[in-house]
C-alpha cells in the first residue's frame, strides 16, 4: 500500500508540533511508529521535511499542515526519476 495524505497527517499528529528528529531516527519512527515500508521511508522523509519549509500560503488547506503541495498520494511515480 503506497503512503497516502493521511500519512502525512499520522506524521504531524504523532510528534505533535514537537521538533521533527534527524536522520536514522526519523526514519526508524516512521517504519516502526507510522508503518511507512522501509522501502519508502527515506523518500516519504524527504517528501515530508521540503513541504514543510513551503510557505503556507503555497500549501493547500486539506491536512493540519495546511496541505501538501504537488502530493498525489503515491509515490511510486516520484521514485521513478
Amino acid at each position: 500500500m503506497a503512503p497516502s495524505e493521511t500519512d502525512f497527517e499520522a506524521v504531524e499528529k504523532f510528534y505533535g508540533g514537537k521538533r521533527i528528529p534527524e536522520d536514522e531516527f526519523f526514519l526508524n519512527t516512521l517504519t516502526r511508529e507510522l508503518s511507512i515500508p522501509r522501502d519508502r521511508v527515506e523518500h516519504f522523509s524527504k517528501v515530508f521535511l521540503e513541504n514543510l519549509k513551503l510557505p503556507a500560503s503555497l500549501l493547500c488547506s486539506t491536512t493540519a499542515f495546511g496541505g501538501f503541495a504537488g502530493w498525489t498520494g503515491n509515490l511510486d511515480s516520484r521514485n521513478a526519476g
